[in-house]
């Protein structure tokens, strides 16, 4: 519930509630329906064990389905949520063997890992992970209409755009090369009791959940050996503070950049209260003061003390507005200075 409320608390800090409501949807869209899909594969069974004459169709002895590795008190639903729940956030508790999934069911935590843990905010990361795809899907999308991709009303740039792609790779990049020095190694096949695709799957989460600082395991593996302690060890820290460089970078980009006209006022106000501005925006055709405080309403600029009106030879008493200069204070002008120097050459 936690992680979940500091969606909203995210788009309470930048003044703008629809971007943490925004953000907070995408994650639900990527969590839920993968419960429900887990669910249905484990529910649906494990053919090869209905081959060897053991039933999987519910009924008084059991709940059906595919029960191996899980205990009958929390039965498939609650193991096919907590293991989905489990992976999509830095979490790594189990309540169910993941190695014992049917291979759709485990497909499903060994995916969320590899999105990078980002739903409800990865315990011990936040959500900057999910921002890291947000900016990069803003980017695609202003590449798409061709228009200048912005974020918060903020650009985003050349450098913010290379520091997320840093931070999208380390991941796949760690993952992928320590998986196949152990496939080639003798030693990293030396720990394995499943060969084949499963085996091979095996390796695979185990160097996806270590980078990815979750902890979860498709127990066939022995990974209590030198070999894989040393290079699981590595991939987790090259996966966990690689990764916290490129979105410090962002972060400080981002923060020195002027929100635009295109941000709505609530987000200017809060933003100059959290760094203090006393300056003024433009916004919907008039000018809002983004004094801590003041709201949206507007202030009329009072005149410069040293703005005075000119009466130039032969215009009327009272000139008009839009004739006026910058005059010394102590005496009024000459009528040939005056003639020098007009508004229009200031």
């Amino acid at each position: 519930m936690v992680p979940a409320a500091l969606c909203y608390t995210f788009g309470v800090m930048i003044g703008d509630r629809r971007q943490g409501w925004a953000v907070f949807i995408a994650m639900s869209v990527l969590f839920v329906p993968f419960v429900f899909y887990c669910t249905a594969m484990e529910q649906h069974g494990n053919p090869r064990i209905d081959a060897l004459g053991v039933t999987s169709i519910a009924g008084d002895a059991q709940p059906g389905g595919n029960m191996e590795g899980k205990e009958a008190r929390f039965g498939i639903a609650n193991s096919t949520l907590w293991a989905t729940a489990t992976t999509v956030a830095s979490n790594g508790s189990v309540n169910a063997m993941h190695d014992s999934f049917t291979p759709l069911g485990g497909l499903v935590p060994l995916l969320m890992i590899q999105f990078g843990e980002v739903v409800y905010g990865g315990v011990g990361s936040g959500l900057y992970g999910m921002l890291i795809f947000v900016i990069i899907a803003v980017f695609i999308a202003g590449l798409m209409v061709g228009r200048t991709p912005e974020y918060l009303g903020k650009k985003i740039g050349v450098f913010e755009m290379k520091m997320a792609s840093v931070g999208i790779l380390v991941m796949p990049i760690t993952v992928l090369f320590f998986t196949s020095l152990a496939v080639l190694s003798p030693d990293g096949l030396a720990g394995l009791e499943n060969h084949g695709p499963h085996g091979f799957s095996e390796i695979l989460y185990a160097f996806t959940s270590a980078g990815n600082n979750n902890g979860s395991a498709f127990a066939g593996l022995t990974a209590n050996a030198p070999f894989y302690d040393t290079w699981l060890g590595i991939a987790m820290l090259l996966g966990r503070f690689f990764i916290i460089v490129p979105v410090l970078a962002i972060a400080g980009s981002m923060a020195a950049k002027m929100p635009g006209a295109a941000l709505g006022r609530n987000a200017l106000n809060a933003y100059a209260a959290l760094h203090r501005l006393p300056c003024r925006h433009r916004g919907a055709g008039r000018r809002a003061n983004l004094r801590a405080g003041a709201g949206a309403r507007p202030r009329r600029r009072a005149p410069h003390p040293r703005r005075r009106a000119i009466a130039w030879p032969g215009s009327p008493a009272s000139p008009s507005p839009t004739r006026k200069c910058c005059a010394p204070r102590s005496s009024p002008p000459s009528p040939s200075w005056t003639r020098r120097r007009s508004c229009a050459t200031r």
